[in-house]
C-alpha cells in the first residue's frame, strides 16, 4: 500500500515494531549514506584531475613559448620551462599537479602574472548568476510545460508540447541564444545584447542581463524536465492508490497536484542534477555569445592563450560545482525517497 493513501496523520509506528526498527534503520543509515558519496565524490574529483592533466600534455604548443615569444633565447626558454615545472620527470609533474589543485594552489596565471584564484574569483559569481537564472527557467518551464501535458495526454496540447520539446533538444542552444538576441535585444530593444552589471550594482541591470542567456542554457534543460515529469506524472496516474483516490471522485487535477507530484518529485530532482552539469557545461560557449565575463570566457580566453594554470584552475572549479551539486541532489533525494538504496 502507498504511503500516499494514507491519512494526513501516517501510520502508528511502535518504538520495537518492524516499521520503527526500518526507520531507523533509515535515519541512522543517512550519515554512512553521505560519507559513502563524498568519498565517492573526491575520487571522481581525482579522476578529473588527472584526466586534464593528461589531456593538457597533448595540447600542441609550448607554454613557454607562448610565455616569451617564439624569437626567445634557449637559455629564456629553459628558464621558463624551470619555472613551470615544465623540465621535471612526468609522474612528479602528475603529483605536483594533484596536490596543488586539491589544496587550491592554482599558480599564477602565464599571460596576465596574476594569481589564477583571483581571476576565478571574479569570474565565479558571474557563471554562478547565469547558472541560478537558467535553472530558475529551467523549473518555472519545465514544471508547467511538464504538468500542463500530463493533465491531457494524447491532446493537441500534449502533442504540441512533445514536439516541442523535440525540437528544443535538437536545436544547439547557440543558435537559440542568437536568435532570442537578434529578436528581442537588436530588433526590439528590450533586452541588453550583451554584458554583465554585478548584483550589487544594480539588481534590476543584473536579472534584465542574463534573461536572454538564461533561456538559451534553460531551453534544452527545461525541455528534458518537461519530458521526464510529463513521463513521471502519467506513470503514477496508473498506479493502484491513483486509481483509489479517483475511485473516490477526485478529478485528475486535485490527484495529480496533491499526491502524483510527491512520487515524481524524485526522478525530477535526479534529472534536475543532470542538468546542472549540462547548464554549467553549456555556459562555456553562451558566455562567449553573450558576452559574459564568467568562467567559460576565462577558460576559452586561457586555452587560446595555452595559459595552463588558468585552463586548470577553470576546469577544477567547473568540477568541483558540478560534482558538489550533483551530490547535493543525490542526498536530498535519498533524504524524500527513503527506498533509494543506500548502498
Amino acid at each position: 500500500m502507498d504511503i500516499s493513501s494514507m491519512g494526513r496523520s501516517g501510520p502508528r509506528v511502535a518504538g520495537g515494531g518492524m516499521a520503527g526498527a526500518a526507520l531507523r534503520r533509515v535515519g541512522g543509515g543517512m550519515a554512512g549514506v553521505a560519507l559513502r558519496r563524498v568519498g565517492s565524490a573526491i575520487l571522481t574529483l581525482l579522476v578529473v584531475v588527472i584526466v586534464v592533466f593528461l589531456l593538457q600534455q597533448l595540447v600542441p604548443g609550448d607554454p613557454a613559448v607562448a610565455v616569451a615569444g617564439k624569437d626567445a633565447s634557449a637559455e629564456l626558454l629553459a628558464q621558463i620551462r624551470h619555472q613551470l615545472g615544465l623540465d621535471q620527470p612526468f609522474f612528479l609533474q602528475l603529483v605536483d599537479y594533484v596536490w596543488h589543485a586539491f589544496t587550491f594552489d592554482l599558480g599564477t596565471s602565464i599571460q596576465d602574472s596574476r594569481p589564477v584564484t583571483e581571476m576565478l574569483a571574479e569570474a565565479l559569481p558571474v557563471s554562478l548568476s547565469l547558472a541560478v537564472v537558467a535553472m530558475g527557467f529551467t523549473l518555472v518551464i519545465g514544471v508547467v510545460l511538464g504538468t500542463l501535458a500530463a493533465l491531457r495526454p494524447g491532446s493537441w496540447l500534449d502533442r504540441t508540447l512533445v514536439g516541442g520539446s523535440a525540437v528544443a533538444l535538437a536545436v544547439p542552444p547557440f543558435v537559440i541564444g542568437l536568435l532570442l538576441q537578434n529578436v528581442f535585444a537588436v530588433k526590439l530593444g528590450w533586452l541588453p545584447v550583451i554584458g554583465y552589471t554585478a548584483f550589487a550594482d544594480n539588481p534590476v541591470q543584473w536579472f534584465t542581463g542574463l534573461i536572454l542567456p538564461g533561456l538559451t542554457l534553460a531551453s534544452l534543460s527545461s525541455a528534458e524536465v518537461a519530458r521526464q515529469l510529463r513521463g513521471n506524472l502519467i506513470d503514477t496516474r496508473e498506479q493502484d492508490f491513483i486509481r483509489t483516490l479517483r475511485a473516490k471522485g477526485l478529478t485528475w487535477p486535485n490527484v495529480l497536484f496533491k499526491h502524483a507530484f510527491r512520487n515524481a518529485a524524485a526522478p525530477m530532482l535526479t534529472v534536475l542534477g543532470i542538468q546542472l552539469g549540462q547548464v554549467i557545461g553549456g555556459a562555456v560557449i553562451i558566455e562567449q555569445v553573450f558576452g559574459l565575463p564568467g568562467l567559460g570566457q576565462t577558460g576559452v580566453t586561457a586555452i587560446l592563450a595555452k595559459d595552463y594554470p588558468v585552463v586548470r584552475g577553470v576546469v577544477l572549479v567547473c568540477a568541483v560545482l558540478v560534482i558538489a551539486l550533483n551530490l547535493l541532489v543525490d542526498l536530498i533525494n535519498v533524504k524524500l525517497n527513503p527506498r533509494t538504496d543506500l548502498r
